[in-house]
């Protein structure tokens, strides 16, 4: 089993530790709670990094949307092959 602790806290994210037995178990564990976050607070967290050492990972989670968001929003605008319907060439 994954043993999971709160490490650190602020408004937009926080850091756990996990230790388990391997880091497969680990991995699964850390989407795991990422998923169960996601559910309690109805918003995407992120995953902003990841510290190993040995058989224990620090997780940072964050509710920062991610500038992928955006990007896929700005994407909707184009059809695959043509311009954007909302972009204006400079002159």
């Amino acid at each position: 089993d994954t043993k999971t602790k709160l490490v650190d806290q602020d408004e937009k994210s926080i850091v756990v530790e996990m230790k388990g037995r391997s880091e497969a178990e680990i991995e699964k564990d850390m989407y795991a709670l990422r998923s169960r976050i996601e559910s309690a607070i109805g918003d995407s967290v992120l995953i902003q990094s990841i510290k190993k050492s040995g058989n224990v990972f620090t997780i940072r989670f964050s509710v920062e949307k991610s500038p992928a968001e955006d990007i896929l929003e700005i994407l909707k605008c184009y059809d695959e092959g043509t311009e954007s319907r909302k972009f204006i060439p400079e002159e």
